[in-house]
């Protein structure tokens, strides 16, 4: 009795710590179920019958379903703790499509963004009660749970009667503008939906009115918010109904299974006016019910500082992935740009609502699931040996780790993969792979992607583990301004500091094939140096307040924390 009383208690303490941890404290992993581990087999098929293409289920074909599951997540639970992540973040788990697209280049809905049912668990991934005992055993070791959301759009059911058939359904249709089509005219797109095509759910969103019905997105201007995302039906977000369904679906995944936060897709193709309310509702009803830190961040992919920090002062969100980090820190670890170049997107913190300390809690990303991983750019680069790959390989999850924003490791770079390039390309399998063009991938520090991946002695496996330690113990890493040293105009040469009250948490990276030898100036008030990675603290002259004869070798780094 006082056993089980003991771990009520325990529950409610770590339930209390979750809700109350800042976004600044987190560190994220982001998965894609299917690829991730098989805890269930008699679900790969989704209890669909007939042939793979009912069902969608083929291990050896990268765009159809592979069998990782909601079960699989849970058990390898263990895994993901280990490696120091405090948040799990999802790949959309909705019922989806199970198969799109023309005979020649079809694709099931395996990533889930293709979705039919907002309201219930895709059964190639388990049940709507799985999901429910996911979330509890991940609070139940601290860690949070955000699920990935589509609002823009869902599965392409809607064809448009002037340029799709029932013998050519993904036809591409261009984008018809509002001023050359106005209500009433007889060449307005007339929406159709050809026979045997899902039902979706909620009922109304079968309405064809709930949507724009305008053609393919042209990805500029009016069609950028009102076109098809690549055919994907585009609902019409100005539209009252639309914005009440969306809140009760969100307000439900909340309530029914108490995720912390979302990650919303493609949310720069709504219309903003739909966020002004969305996004406040959304913050207030999970806070009513115990969410204090309740985290929603957009996918806007702009890779330029300026048009993400537009877009975020307009659109209504505070947090958005940093898709300007991602993209210049592969371009400093292919050595595109100079260390002065790359520490610009810091500089302009300030442009974003909120500064930096709102800049702080976005997600900071190098690998993801549309682009591709680190790993895959440096291996492009032919001028780059084996080794050095390696070595810059370790530096991006360095730098990941130690700049402001909240480190989002993408599932399989603990592992050293790296993919054949973009989309289906990046996101490989966990569990032994049967797709030959994954299993002929290099991997960096490791075996094949033929072979289990769930090594937690990899090395990068261990760096991150070591990583993750670093920064929860540092105030400086979570909650520090950040300032630059120093940046070579002329290499990859880029030393910066994170600053807290009571610490100092100064970064070299030496992204260069010469070493480097100097002295840095410190401006700050300490006790003692801690030499966590590197050396430092022989080099301290303190009448000078100089580290003089600092080194560091090519395309290593040090860090070194002063308190």
């Amino acid at each position: 009795m006082l056993r089980a009383i003991y771990s009520y208690l325990l529950l409610i303490i770590l339930t209390f710590d979750i809700n109350g941890r800042p976004n600044e404290e987190e560190i994220l992993y982001f998965v894609l179920p299917d690829r991730f581990s098989n805890g269930n087999i008699h679900n790969d098929r989704g209890f669909y019958s007939g042939t793979i293409k009912d069902h969608g289920f083929d291990p050896t074909n990268k765009g159809y379903y592979h069998g990782g599951d909601i079960e699989g997540l849970s058990n390898k639970l263990p895994y993901i703790k280990k490696l120091g992540v405090t948040a799990i973040w999802l790949a959309p788990i909705y019922k989806n499509k199970v198969l799109q697209g023309p005979p020649h280049d079809d694709s099931t809905g395996y990533h889930g963004y293709w979705t039919t049912d907002f309201y219930q668990v895709d059964p190639h991934f388990g049940t709507n009660e799985e999901f429910k005992n996911f979330v509890t055993k991940a609070h139940n070791i601290g860690l949070k749970v955000y699920l990935d959301t589509i609002i823009n759009h869902t599965a392409d059911i809607i064809k448009i009667e002037q340029c799709q058939t029932l013998e050519e359904p993904y036809k591409y249709c261009p984008y018809q503008y509002f001023a050359d089509s106005l209500e009433g005219d007889n060449n307005r797109y007339r929406p159709i939906i050809f026979p045997n095509e899902p039902v979706k759910n909620p009922p109304e969103l079968n309405d064809p009115i709930l949507y724009n019905n305008r053609g393919d997105s042209n990805w500029y201007g009016e069609g950028s918010v009102y076109g098809d995302f690549s055919g994907l039906d585009d609902l019409d977000t100005t539209n009252p109904k639309v914005l009440k369904l969306m809140l009760e679906i969100h307000k439900f995944w909340i309530s029914e299974f108490g995720i912390d936060g979302f990650r919303i897709d493609t949310v720069k193709h709504v219309n903003d006016s739909f966020w002004h309310q969305f996004l406040p509702e959304i913050y207030q009803f999970a806070e009513s019910i115990g969410k204090k830190n309740f985290y929603i961040f957009g996918e806007s992919a702009y890779p330029e500082v300026e048009l993400l920090a537009s877009y975020q002062k307009r659109s209504g969100f505070t947090h958005l992935l940093d898709f300007p980090f991602s993209r210049s820190s592969i371009d400093y670890l292919t050595e595109k740009i100079s260390g002065h170049e790359f520490q610009n997107i810091f500089a302009a913190d300030n442009v974003y609502k909120g500064g930096e300390k709102t800049v702080r809690q976005f997600p900071t990303f190098i690998s993801n699931h549309d682009h591709g991983r680190i790993g895959h750019f440096l291996y492009k680069e032919d001028s780059f040996s084996q080794k050095v790959i390696e070595q810059k390989t370790i530096l991006a999850n360095v730098l990941l780790f130690t700049v402001r924003g909240v480190p989002t490791i993408y599932y399989g770079d603990e592992q050293g993969f790296v993919g054949d390039g973009w989309d289906k390309d990046a996101r490989e399998d966990m569990f032994p792979s049967k797709v030959l063009s994954y299993v002929d991938n290099p991997t960096i520090l490791g075996p094949s992607s033929e072979e289990d991946n769930f090594n937690e002695q990899h090395p990068l496996y261990l760096t991150i583990s070591k990583l993750s330690e670093l920064r929860k113990s540092s105030t400086a890493l979570k909650y520090g301004s950040q300032k630059t040293v120093f940046a070579s105009s002329n290499s990859g040469l880029y030393i910066f500091k994170r600053s807290s009250k009571n610490q100092t948490v100064l970064i070299g990276l030496n992204n260069s094939s010469e070493k480097w030898k100097g002295n840095l100036l410190i401006e700050t008030n300490f006790s003692e140096i801690e030499d966590w990675h590197g050396v430092c603290s022989n080099k301290w002259d303190s009448k000078s307040k100089t580290l003089k004869n600092l080194d560091i070798n090519s395309y290593e780094y040090f860090i070194c924390i002063f308190e």
